[in-house]
């Protein structure tokens, strides 16, 4: 069975890092949030078996805050996609409850002025998730 799906991914980096075009590692001492939303699609071999792979496309976004640079936030908006298996256990006739595994990734863009400076970045980000689920079929 094929399922389209919307799917809303967040990610909080607490210990998030930075690194520059010079290959220097900057630690941002402040956590970066990380998010994808878009459609998707889980594709499920046997209907009545529980176990799925799947994938997102969407729009990325991802911001951290500066305290120490001139401009107060970093990050930006872009493309975004989403990889995952997991397995679902039917736990009433339309409900399943599961596990994730989900690795994402996206290409970022973003733009800042400041008295008339300008300061552009293009960025990675990725996460890799364990994640529990709620199935309605």
């Amino acid at each position: 069975a094929i399922v389209l799906c919307g799917t809303i991914l967040a990610h909080e980096h607490t210990e998030a890092t930075l690194e520059r075009d010079d290959g220097d590692d900057v630690d941002l001492d402040s956590s970066l949030s990380f998010g994808l939303v878009g459609m998707g699609v889980h594709y499920f071999p046997d209907e009545r078996g529980g176990f799925h792979i799947g994938g997102t496309l969407g729009l990325a976004y991802a911001v951290a805050d500066v305290p120490a640079s001139r401009f107060e936030r970093l990050g930006g908006v872009g493309f975004g996609a989403s990889l995952a298996t997991g397995y679902d256990w039917w736990v009433a006739d339309q409900w399943a409850l599961g596990v994730i595994g989900r690795f994402t990734g996206a290409r970022l863009h973003g733009e800042a002025t400041d008295a008339g400076v300008t300061a552009e970045e293009d960025d990675t980000a990725a996460a890799i998730a364990v994640m529990f689920s709620v199935l309605h079929h």
